[in-house]
């Protein structure tokens, strides 16, 4: 009896890596930059979406050579931003703290 072809394997799913920073930033009126590198199987994806949303930002911008996204945001209350890849699979999402600017109370 003839044994029976095996089944092709299935090709692993590729996902992409978000990587952010800075961690943290404040809330102070001014723009502040936020570097963002999108990554597959270590190397850069250029051309990926990548959105940035939460703490009164919604934007979407695409990476360049690299891998490598520049998107200025400005904050408009302290929260979470998460950084997520648009149109794609994603293996993470990169999350980034907003702090509002402490003014200690002035006395005397």
């Amino acid at each position: 009896k003839p044994k029976p072809k095996p089944l092709p394997a299935k090709a692993a799913a590729v996902c992409s890596t978000v990587v952010a920073g800075p961690r943290t930033v404040t809330v102070t009126g001014k723009a502040q930059t936020l570097i963002v590198r999108i990554t597959r199987r270590g190397k850069g994806v250029s051309g990926a979406g990548v959105r940035v949303q939460g703490a009164g930002i919604d934007r979407t911008v695409k990476t360049g050579a690299g891998g490598v996204g520049r998107i200025k945001v400005l904050p408009a209350r302290a929260g979470i931003v998460r950084v997520t890849v648009v149109g794609a699979k994603a293996c993470n999402t990169a999350r980034i703290g907003v702090i509002k600017k402490y003014e200690p109370p002035v006395t005397g």
